[in-house]
């Protein structure tokens, strides 16, 4: 081999494989830990291709197995594995994490791709998704979502993009919330859902039953309640503490009015007229 060649290879190696040492291997597999090569206490650089299940102590690469892989240390790369993927330290995902059952990232994470499980998506620690995790259950009540957390179930930090899901709870949502329950701390785009609950939402908050302590803009569905309503309120049943906008509904309630009611009974507990059908107006 030309030298040239030979240094240029010597220098891609030290790159990508720079934790390399003779106690470590480029190529792992495992039927079940103790029954595996490298053992436990050792790493694999390069790709892990397992029958069943092997454990290492770092993995950096490509990881494929029938059962599972887990790591102890660090994990760098993509996973496909047809029972498990259980990451004990920090891990991070280029294109993909897949599992038929599970992706258990204990540490710091961070997901470029696609986190994809059969059963379940657990991120316990402060992680990132930048693309689509997607599982029955999606328990990352740490992370931040920079695209599609969809399934069943679904417990995110922050979601920058949107959350889909029978049951779809977040800190913060800067998108769309979508679910049968939908629950946030503050939501500045659509959340809708059979029951949607918000401390503050900075958009549309619809669905039978709407709750929130300030909405900014709409409120919508067929009960609606806040403490705050800057903008309009619309539903069969309305009711807020304070209203600056409009009220729209069959029945309308709130204590203090600075806009206009419309409906069919319209209550100011604590206007000069208390009572009046049809159309109230309040400043």
């Amino acid at each position: 081999m030309n030298n040239k060649y030979l240094r240029y290879l010597c220098l891609f190696c030290c790159f990508v494989f720079p934790h390399l040492s003779l106690a470590d291997s480029i190529f792992g597999q495992g039927v079940w830990p103790g029954f595996q090569y490298p053992p436990e206490n050792e790493s694999v650089y390069g790709m892990r291709l397992s029958p069943g299940w092997a454990e290492n102590k770092e993995m950096i690469g490509v990881d494929l197995a029938w059962v599972g892989h887990s790591t102890t240390s660090n994990f760098s790369g993509m996973a496909f594995s047809g029972g498990f993927n259980i990451n004990e330290g920090t891990s991070t995902i280029f294109a993909f994490q897949f599992a038929g059952l599970f992706n258990k990232n204990k540490g710091p994470s961070t997901v470029v791709g696609f986190q994809v499980a059969g059963g379940a998506n657990i991120n316990q620690g402060a992680s990132k998704v930048f693309g689509l995790q997607f599982a029955a259950v999606n328990e990352a009540p740490k992370t931040n979502i920079y695209g599609l957390q969809a399934g069943f179930y679904g417990h995110a930090g922050n979601i920058y993009g949107g959350q889909v899901g029978f049951y779809s709870k977040a800190e913060s949502l800067i998108g769309l919330q979508y679910g049968i329950y939908s629950q946030a701390k503050e939501v500045y785009g659509v959340q809708f859902g059979l029951v949607s609950l918000a401390e503050t939402t900075g958009g549309i908050q619809f669905g039978f039953t709407s709750r929130a302590q300030n909405v900014y803009f709409v409120q919508g569905g067929i009960y609606n309640h806040a403490e705050n309503v800057y903008g309009m309120q619309g539903g069969l049943y309305n009711e807020a503490k304070n209203v600056y906008g409009l009220q729209l509904g069959w029945i309308n309630v709130t204590e203090n009015l600075h806009g206009i009611q419309f409906g069919v009974l319209n209550f100011v507990r604590k206007g000069t007229i208390k009572f009046l059908p049809i159309l109230n107006v309040g400043f």
